[in-house]
């Protein structure tokens, strides 16, 4: 299977959006924000996805298999970062002000260097396991750098911060969510330090 990791296309973003509402279906977060029914819970949770506006200013990319989107990562340069400035918008899964946007947007604060962002780390479900998320993780990081973004920041539930450690990401803080009761944000540098 050759994999083409590329920006995402305006006219790709619901479709990526989707994707990432069936990749997350049963993370820890998703459940606790929707509820334990899949049947209940996807709809919810597609829709919820689906309503996040495409950025012209974000960097996302898709992973491509013979043209078809396989998976999608968000990605912001240094300067752009979308997590600084969440403390007062709603939650998109919610609506709510949440505890997670408030207490993302002060760690973030805190940070004394300019800095990028990665999150969102999507595969089709079908597709974990084969390496997809990984190839997503360096193309981002390869972006990244590319445009000048020397320091990336990205937030992972403890159940995922061993995922992002081969890449350079080492935790600098944790912090609570609206359901999980801690974070951890975690840092990249181009230079690995």
């Amino acid at each position: 299977m050759t994999i083409t990791i590329r920006p995402l296309a305006e006219s790709e973003w619901i479709s990526a959006m989707e994707l990432t509402a069936r990749a997350f279906l049963y993370e820890p977060f998703i459940i606790g924000l929707l509820g334990d029914d899949p049947v209940a819970r996807y709809p919810r949770c597609r829709d919820r996805y689906a309503s996040l506006q495409w950025n012209p200013d974000g960097d996302s990319l898709g992973a491509f298999s013979d043209g078809l989107l396989i998976g999608a990562i968000g990605v912001d340069r240094a300067g752009h970062c979308h997590q600084c400035h969440s403390a007062d918008q709603p939650d998109f899964i919610t609506g709510n002000i949440s505890t997670y946007a408030r207490n993302v947007s002060a760690v973030h604060a805190r940070q004394e260097q300019a800095h990028g962002w990665v999150g969102r780390v999507a595969v089709e479900p079908s597709l974990h396991g084969n390496g997809v998320g990984g190839l997503l993780v360096a193309g981002a990081l390869e972006h990244l750098a590319a445009r000048g973004t020397d320091i990336a920041l990205l937030d992972a539930e403890l159940h995922r911060v061993s995922y992002y450690q081969p890449w350079g990401f080492t935790v600098i803080e944790h912090f609570s969510g609206s359901v999980s009761n801690d974070l951890a944000l975690m840092r990249w540098t181009s230079s690995g330090n």
